[in-house]
């Protein structure tokens, strides 16, 4: 697995990377495009969206371009510049999950909260407590 430093150094070409897989249909950005346009059409406009793993912004910025109010976050410095870039007006800022969900945004109600290839970092129990933690909103 990737630390933050992998991240970093990925997020120059992350999006070819994966533009790349999916195209070849390789594991594990295969149906990507399907995927987010799936989230998407289950999220309205005038939304507040809380998306963790932000990555570049792929998904943070359909969003965003849909007239949501996005917050993000990720544990990559480099991932946060890039997916700030495309959504100057966001609120993008860097976290690493592993600490859990940041206290602030745990007092927040969120119509959505988008995590996309970010869960399958984590074990069973980390996992479970992170998705109750969302859902104590």
């Amino acid at each position: 697995m990737l630390d933050k430093l992998g991240f970093d150094h990925w997020a120059d070409y992350y999006e070819k990377t994966v533009s790349e897989a999916e195209s070849s249909n390789r594991y594990p950005f295969a149906g990507y495009e399907k995927l987010l346009e799936k989230i998407c059409r289950g999220i309205t406009s005038n939304q507040n969206i809380l998306d963790i793993g932000v990555g570049t912004g792929s998904l943070a910025k359909r969003l965003y371009d849909a007239d949501n109010k996005v917050t993000a976050f990720d544990f990559s410095p480099k991932m946060v510049a890039a997916a700030k870039e495309k959504m100057p007006n966001a609120h993008i800022f860097e976290w690493d999950l592993t600490k859990g969900i940041p206290t602030e945004q745990l007092n927040i109600q969120f119509d959505a909260i988008t995590c996309t290839y970010v869960l399958h970092h984590f074990n069973n129990q980390e996992k479970i407590v992170l998705i109750e933690n969302m859902l104590k909103k």
